[in-house]
């Protein structure tokens, strides 16, 4: 569940308003500092899932695409499935991963807690988790995008792509990736 930060909203008065804890919001967001939210950003409220409604159960991150990875290998990487990652990463083909890319992965509490820059040398033995329901909004970088430009044509801001897109380096965006411009609940 998603939403977006207004004038005035705190981690304390929103963990009251969703009936969550200040300290999952801090876990489901881990880019945000609590002092300085960003007004017009997104921010992950709540998980719901048929099983479970425990946000401690996944902590959201970054993977970036190398040689032969699938879906499969890295659902067993993150204790997740390829399902969830396919539905998050709507933009993918499954069967084409393109290397250099990112990719959102989802991670349990087993899992490893930070994004690897190799592949484990242990397989985590985390037990898949079921999908957190949020539909990520894509778009393909082409020539001549920059946050600027991506800020005014979906309508958020510079400071909430660079937040949604902490691997990105603004002046040197990768043609042909995908990066997130927004987010809903579903």
């Amino acid at each position: 569940r998603w939403h977006q930060l207004r004038s005035g909203d705190t981690f304390f008065n929103l963990a009251q308003q969703f009936n969550t804890t200040v300290e999952c919001l801090q876990r489901l967001n881990s880019w945000a500092v609590p002092t300085n939210l960003p007004v017009g950003c997104w921010i992950v409220v709540g998980v719901m899932s048929p099983t479970t409604s425990d946000c401690r159960n996944f902590q959201l991150t970054w993977h970036q695409i190398r040689p032969g990875d699938t879906f499969f290998g890295l659902a067993q990487m993150f204790g997740t499935t390829a399902e969830c990652l396919a539905f998050w990463n709507s933009w993918a083909n499954p069967n084409s991963l393109p290397v250099g890319c990112w990719v959102v992965v989802g991670v349990s509490e087993m899992g490893p807690t930070t994004t690897p820059t190799t592949t484990p040398t242990t397989t985590p033995t985390a037990t898949p988790q079921p999908c957190m329901r949020f539909q990520l909004r894509w778009h393909q970088l082409r020539p001549g995008d920059t946050f600027f430009n991506l800020a005014q044509q979906f309508n958020t801001t510079v400071e909430c792509l660079q937040h949604l897109n902490p691997w990105a380096v603004p002046t040197n965006l990768p043609v042909g990736c995908w990066i997130v411009v927004g987010a809903q609940f579903v």
